[in-house]
């Protein structure tokens, strides 16, 4: 049943953040509300190569991995964010759009109870480069759910 979560997992990551009216208009630069044609455009829901982006933008890629099966009961979930933006993006008139993406983010996020047991907690925030004038944020997030064998 592992993949079938990790599935279900994924669609809802997916769904919260092109729900967030404030997350669409960062990610777009505008402020268009219209989120239909965001994922695998803008918002991927698997780790994009970055390197593979060549036009201007800021996206997001998400990755969901287990990377511990405690026992027959418990399994703990990292939930990655990748946000990166180009640079001649990244500045804003409300600071730099990496962080208010990762700002609102969290206010989807942290906390919620849509990923196993318990709430998701933010476990580490890390700024990333790229080779490719991309700046960028990674957050993780942790959940614990159980193992159904």
């Amino acid at each position: 049943m592992l993949m079938k979560e990790l599935k279900q997992y994924r669609k809802t990551l997916l769904n919260k953040i092109v729900s967030s009216e404030k997350l669409v208009q960062l990610v777009l630069n505008n402020y268009s509300s219209n989120s239909l044609h965001l994922i695998k455009d803008h918002i991927f829901p698997y780790p994009h190569i970055i390197n593979t982006i060549t036009k201007e933008g800021t996206y997001i890629t998400v990755k969901i991995s287990v990377p511990k099966v405690y026992n027959k009961t418990y399994k703990s979930l990292y939930i990655w964010i990748y946000i990166f933006s180009h640079e001649n993006l990244v500045d804003t008139n409300e600071g730099l759009r990496t962080d208010l993406i990762a700002e609102e983010i969290e206010k989807v996020l942290n906390g919620s109870l849509d990923f196993g047991l318990g709430r998701l907690e933010l476990d580490t925030v890390e700024d990333f480069n790229t080779p490719n004038s991309f700046l960028g944020i990674v957050m993780r997030y942790v959940a614990t759910d159980f193992n159904r064998v």
